[in-house]
Formats: C-alpha cells, sequence, structure tokens
C-alpha cells in the first residue's frame, strides 16, 4: 500500500516538473509565462485532489498481533506410581528404584539406572544393557544407552 502511494506521489511530481519546463520554453510573454503557470497550478490542484482520493481508498490497517497461547501441558499418559519410581544408588553402591515414599522397589543391583519413560527404565547390570518394568522384569527395548 505504502509503495502505490509513493509511485504516485512520484508520477504527480515529476509530471508537473516536465509540465512546467516545457511552458517555459513556449511562453514568449509574460502574460503567456503567467497563464501556463496558472494552468499548471490548476492541474497540479487537480491531481493533488485525485490523489487524495485515491489514498482514501487505501486502507491502511495496524499491524496484526499475533497472539500465542500459552504451552499447555498434556496430562502424563502414565500412573503415578511410574512418575515416583525413580533410580537411586544404595549403601552397596549399586542402583535401584525407590517409590515416592523413599521405599525399595526395585532392588539396589544395577550398575546404573536411567528414570523410568513410557514404562520402561534403561539399566545395566555387570556389562550387560537392557530395559526393566516396574515389576523389575527385563523387556525388549529399543537401544539401550
Amino acid at each position: 500500500m505504502k509503495n502505490k502511494a509513493s509511485k504516485i506521489v512520484l508520477t504527480v511530481v515529476f509530471v508537473g516538473i516536465l509540465a512546467w519546463n516545457a511552458s517555459f520554453v513556449k511562453a514568449e510573454t509574460n502574460e503567456e509565462m503567467i497563464k501556463t503557470l496558472q494552468a499548471l497550478v490548476q492541474a497540479l490542484i487537480q491531481m493533488v485532489q485525485k490523489l487524495q482520493k485515491q489514498l482514501a481508498q487505501i486502507k491502511l490497517t495496524p499491524p496484526t498481533t499475533i497472539t500465542i497461547p500459552p504451552r499447555s501441558i498434556p496430562p502424563f499418559d502414565v500412573n503415578d506410581e511410574e512418575i515416583y519410581l525413580k533410580p537411586k544408588r544404595g549403601s552397596n553402591d549399586k542402583w535401584g528404584f525407590i517409590d515416592k515414599t523413599g521405599k525399595e522397589v526395585i532392588p539396589f543391583k544395577y550398575d546404573y539406572a536411567y528414570d523410568f519413560s513410557e514404562g520402561l527404565a534403561h539399566v545395566g547390570l555387570n556389562g550387560k544393557r537392557f530395559c526393566i518394568d516396574k515389576t523389575d522384569k527385563e523387556v525388549l527395548c529399543s537401544d539401550p544407552p
């Protein structure tokens, strides 16, 4: 929209300058020059009025503001028990899992253990890497760490 208005203004100014220069070349007397200037001013006034009408048709709107809603956290698709099964290192320097009360749920027997995710936890024992479920049963899983 802004570019269109700029082009119109430049066109009006350019045409006005050309007409003004051409009129002085043809004017032989002061009266002819005055009449030519008056005609030129009148033409420029008409062009400006036409420009004002065209500019009035251009609807300028304020910049659009996009509101991004706060990110919603989807509900867990796991039960509370899984959320609270956390790996912990025991006094024997081995890893196991405790519940939210701190009670041992899976014995401290692993060389390392990661949090449960989607019902499984990655663990390591004697150089072997595998997954266990919440009952400490070894299960197939995708590439353990």
